[in-house]
């Protein structure tokens, strides 16, 4: 067994978007998989900056922004339905050679993940699902048809900006603590893209439903399903929800923890992410 320090950042041209991805080797060899990292709505690969650390002490870690957000193109194409994010997956699954992997997701991330292993089964080993959103409707059409409307975009932006964003990020934690100045920082700068909102309304534009009970059941890789306790965005029935009706599923509840999951607890998600690899792993070669 050696060990590796090798990470590298860099992008890749997927179906019309620049994605901007990070790759870290696992510090032992051989890695004991792959895992690849999906944040959630106004996110990037800064949610996971904690928890990349703790995983790729065993695994080969993948970690991307989707487009629309972070360092990813933010241009008008075809990208922004969970389908297109699903097929971006795929393709840096394919052209980064990774094999079948852990896909984990937070929040709309986690609907992301769901879709890349509902169309890409092949690529799948199993879920993980952090405070995943579901169950949503369509962006509903006067919302849609406003989107195309002109000076959208800067309307959207004056909105935003009428708010301070501590307060609202104080209100999806549970320990306040993990709201460091880098954090505050790196939402900061993605608001103060004008290109950003542009692609929020291509999103809204885009965006299908969460998926249905009926396509949930035809899921049959091993998936975990986390919650959090105090999660103020994503109830807690969601969770609960998603583990009926996701045949092969696993419930973890993780208390006194905010929607903010992979920054507020990473060596608990870690931890609960291995043992699942482990126990998964285990069972398939009974």
């Amino acid at each position: 067994m050696r060990t590796s320090k090798r990470s590298e950042a860099t992008f890749l041209f997927i179906n019309e978007a620049s994605v901007y991805y990070e790759r870290h080797e696992s510090r032992i060899k051989p890695a004991q998989g792959v895992v690849v990292l999906i944040h959630g709505f106004l996110a990037s690969v800064d949610s996971y900056r904690r928890l990349v650390p703790i995983l790729r002490k065993k695994y080969d870690v993948v970690v991307f922004d989707l487009p629309g957000f972070g360092r990813s193109s933010k241009r008008r194409a075809k990208v922004y339905s969970f389908s297109e994010y699903a097929a971006v997956v795929h393709q840096l699954v394919i052209r980064l050679h990774l094999g079948s992997v852990t896909v984990v997701g937070h929040s709309m991330g986690g609907q992301v993940a769901l879709k890349f292993a509902q169309r890409y089964p092949e690529d799948v080993s199993r879920v993980i699902l952090l405070c995943s959103s579901g169950y949503l409707k369509c962006v509903k059409r006067p919302v849609r048809l406003a989107s195309y409307l002109p000076f959208s975009a800067q309307l959207l932006k004056w909105l935003v900006h009428k708010q301070t964003i501590k307060p609202l990020l104080q209100e999806v934690v549970y320990r306040k603590s993990c709201l460091t100045v880098e954090k505050m920082q790196a939402f900061e700068r993605s608001l103060n893209e004008n290109v950003f909102y542009k692609s929020l309304l291509y999103l809204a534009q885009q965006r299908e439903g969460d998926m249905a009970t009926e396509v949930l059941q035809t899921i049959t890789h091993p998936v975990l399903v986390i919650a959090a306790e105090q999660d103020r965005l994503i109830p807690l029935s969601t969770g609960k929800r998603l583990h009926q009706d996701l045949p092969e599923s696993t419930f973890k509840l993780i208390r006194k923890c905010g929607h903010l999951l992979p920054e507020e607890r990473p060596k608990e998600v870690a931890k609960a992410i291995d043992q699942f690899i482990l126990e998964k792993r285990t069972d398939q070669s009974l």
